[in-house]
């Protein structure tokens, strides 16, 4: 039954991994002209103690968001960001709060054409390192963003959230780098969210004005190939093809031109002994110093918990993460305080048949 099912499955992937073909990078957008793959183009890192960036401070940064209490009018959420610094392979304290927590409630706007996000930090110290509140298109996102996609009420809370990182990347930036350091953010340096460009220029324009290295590490990746394969893995099989072994990189992927995406595309594999290869992006004002920015994030992917993955961002998604039992928590105590008032249980009552019926 399922056995002989699951056996068909692996034959046919199996017979598409036989015939592997590399082919080229593929991008439906327009803005990217895809550059075919040329061994040559693999590059190694310098070691440590040739390296013009060697002894840089690096600074991760990531968020998290989970939805609390929601009904079909609002929806309240709580979102952390978090920042951990490393230089020369041990945790260096910042000048600024680790973490940055705050709820946040998002609800419909009066003519039912946007939605109106409201942070409500739970330090009021911490209010200077979130956005103001703000007003988003019900649209949401724009063609381009590979996080999000037009959603309920609930999904505005990832804008929240995206904001939230870029302009807390740029305090940080500006109030605790130097020169030669580097920032890296969990995910690309594509913003497509209405209104998220304005937050990612605040952070590009404190690092350039700092000279600080400004990049992007993806957990995955979309990217395809023109025979249909993930990118990352045909530059990993172009890089075994070809006897290319330890830690490289590759790239950039393709000229671009979009203007909502100011970054060049890069695979890379950040230790020998691993099997993970992933996207990476390098803001433009710091493409030159690629290869030192490569053997930076290389030094700190090489923690037994993922090698091959910056332990640095690995450290702050574990900061930033919302756990299902703070979750549990925060929903008891809201729900508590929200059922003395008049028609808010009905409003629950519209969307909790479902979670009731799985609990039986």
């Amino acid at each position: 039954m399922f056995d002989d099912c699951i056996s068909k499955i692996a034959d046919i992937l199996s017979s598409q991994s036989a015939s592997f073909e590399a082919g080229a990078p593929y991008f439906a957008d327009p803005h990217y002209k895809a550059i075919p793959f040329d061994v040559s183009r693999f590059c190694k890192f310098a070691p440590k103690n040739e390296r013009s960036g060697s002894g840089s401070t690096l600074c991760f940064v990531d968020g998290g968001n989970l939805d609390i209490v929601s009904a079909p009018n609002f929806s309240i959420q709580f979102l952390r960001v978090a920042s951990v610094a490393f230089k020369e392979g041990k945790r260096k304290p910042l000048a600024l709060p680790q973490r940055i927590e705050s709820l946040v409630i998002v609800t419909h706007s009066s003519d039912m054409g946007d939605f109106e996000v409201k942070y409500m930090p739970v330090d009021e110290k911490q209010r200077l390192f979130l956005p103001q509140d703000f007003s988003i298109s019900k649209r949401l996102v724009s063609q381009g963003d590979e996080e999000l996609a037009p959603r309920p009420i609930v999904a505005a809370g990832g804008a929240a959230r995206k904001f939230a990182e870029w302009l807390y990347g740029a305090r940080i930036i500006r109030d605790c780098l130097t020169k030669g350091d580097v920032f890296v953010r969990d995910g690309t340096l594509q913003v497509g969210i209405e209104g998220e460009e304005r937050f990612a220029s605040q952070a590009y324009g404190a690092a350039d004005a700092k000279g600080v290295a400004f990049a992007g590490v993806a957990k995955t990746s979309t990217l395809v190939t023109t025979t249909g394969f993930p990118l990352t893995a045909s530059v990993q099989m172009l890089a075994k093809k070809h006897g290319i072994g330890g830690a490289w990189y590759y790239g950039p992927i393709a000229e671009n031109k979009n203007p909502k995406h100011l970054g060049g595309i890069f695979v890379g594999k950040f230790f020998g002994g691993s099997r993970y290869a992933f996207r990476f992006e390098i803001h433009d004002s710091a493409r030159q110093d690629v290869g030192a920015i490569f053997g930076e994030l290389a030094e700190n992917s090489r923690d037994l918990s993922f090698p091959g993955y910056p332990y640095g961002l690995i450290a702050a998604d574990k900061t930033a993460r919302v756990e299902m039992g703070e979750r549990a928590a925060l929903e008891a105590r809201i729900k508590m305080r929200l059922s003395r008032i008049d028609g808010i249980r009905e409003c629950l009552a519209a969307t909790d048949a479902h979670r009731i019926i799985s609990g039986l």
